[in-house]
């Protein structure tokens, strides 16, 4: 380790206990106890009240406010854990019900899986988050003690009468040299109090991840969702981007192209030389905006979907890194002797044309790699390059479109760029869509 590393590391440990993060945990150690012994009371009293009054009618009700009660006291630690021990837990879906009425207002709470995830964590917390507050309690109250020490004892033996008091000395130790100790152990254990804070509310973290946030269900819904509104986002931009091209590109030069030919009809109709002379101007003119409507159609069609692909995701890759503004290779293994399907072939072409044009406008690259690897369940390409890196998922960005358009399908981009280079980004996605 080296010299400046050391002094970094020594100046962390003794600054550990002033920093927010360690104040934010302490805090929360002082505030999670009552929390938990709330939510336990109130889950208990609520499950064993409603079920031994089942057969009253304050059974029903009194079960059905136990468990939204729950829920309640989950949102609550989800925002005390999120805000102080910086745990992200994405909330739940907001409790709806359906239908309207008492009856469909207690269907829908006794099938809600988050107010059971609730009472789960309700009852099973309570003895992680009393070891963790006792854990905590005594590390910061022992430590301050034993640092503290050499001044009470003096205190001690002042008010007793004098040093040699029976008390005078401090136990398991003799003299100067057992204060000193004593107060480097108290410092010590200060030091490392914020480490072993963080270390006991563990459980309360991982309690917090696995049952106060979305189910697997949920998340996927969720994700399912997300994904169909950035892919509604993205048609509808495309379905802009063509519109806006074809009216101020191929429209208007099928416009000029068509007046010239008007033009060319009326002047043909006379003997004059000069007027022939102009028609012909007017005939190139025509000719060579109607070359420019077809090679704007051409490329517009090739952005919807590119002929290429016809012949196969790998000459389509092929001829990709064959343009490539940067001298690029391609690799492929499992092409063509099996391919994806079509949706999945166009997102992996659109992936590689942006990683291609991205690396070559903006990463001062000498070599571009590109790999594709068909395997039994998934293809995975794989885009590196030899330039400065620093290439970062930023919304707004290229590499934030491609990871929504890859989520669409399930898929998932993964990027490594440090700054100096190299950068790698891979894409993964399923051969069906």
């Amino acid at each position: 380790m080296s010299e400046t590393s050391g002094r970094a590391l020594l100046r962390g440990l003794l600054t550990g206990p002033l920093r927010a993060a360690s104040r934010a945990e302490l805090l929360y150690a002082v505030l999670a106890l009552p929390l938990a012994v709330l939510g336990f009371v109130w889950t208990l009293f609520s499950l064993v009240g409603g079920v031994a009054l089942a057969l009253t009618p304050f059974g029903v009700p009194l079960l059905a406010g136990g468990l939204h009660g729950a829920r309640g006291l989950g949102a609550v630690q989800r925002r005390l854990a999120t805000s102080l021990l910086g745990v992200a837990v994405d909330g739940p879906r907001p409790f709806r019900s359906v239908p309207r009425g008492v009856i469909g207002f207690l269907g829908t709470t006794f099938t809600d899986t988050t107010c059971w995830r609730a009472v789960l964590f309700a009852l099973l917390r309570l003895p992680f988050t009393a070891a963790a507050f006792a854990l905590t309690a005594g590390i910061w109250v022992y430590g301050a003690y034993l640092l503290t020490s050499p001044l009470s004892w003096a205190v001690v033996r002042a008010v007793q009468g004098g040093p040699e008091s029976p008390t005078a000395r401090l136990p398991g130790t003799t003299g100067t040299a057992g204060s000193v100790l004593v107060v480097l152990a108290g410092l010590a254990l200060l030091v490392l109090a914020p480490v072993l804070t963080h270390g006991v509310q563990y459980p309360d973290r991982l309690l917090t991840r696995l049952l106060l946030g979305p189910g697997k269900v949920a998340r996927r819904v969720r994700d399912l969702e997300q994904s169909r509104t950035r892919a509604v986002d993205d048609a509808t931009a495309m379905l802009r981007g063509i519109e806006r091209d074809l009216h101020d590109g191929a429209q208007a030069r099928l416009v000029a192209l068509a007046m010239n030919l008007g033009l060319v009809r009326v002047k043909l109709a006379g003997d004059d030389p000069e007027a022939l002379a102009s028609a012909r101007r007017l005939v190139d003119s025509a000719h060579h905006d109607a070359k420019a409507a077809i090679a704007e159609l051409r490329d517009l069609s090739r952005g919807i979907y590119p002929s290429v692909l016809d012949e196969g995701l790998d000459v389509a890759l092929e001829s990709l890194t064959s343009r490539s503004g940067v001298p690029a290779t391609l690799r492929t293994q499992g092409l063509p002797e099996r391919a994806p399907s079509p949706a999945i072939a166009v997102i992996a072409y659109f992936c590689v044309a942006e990683l291609i044009t991205n690396a070559t406008r903006h990463s001062r690259a000498r070599n571009l790699a590109v790999t594709a690897h068909l395997h039994p369940d998934k293809l995975l390409l794989r885009v590196t390059d030899d330039g400065i890196g620093g290439a970062e998922i930023r919304p707004g960005h290229g590499l934030a479109g491609l990871t929504d358009r890859v989520r669409t399908v399930d898929g998932r981009l993964t990027s490594v760029s440090p700054v100096g280079g190299p950068t790698e980004v891979v894409v993964e996605l399923p051969l069906h869509a």
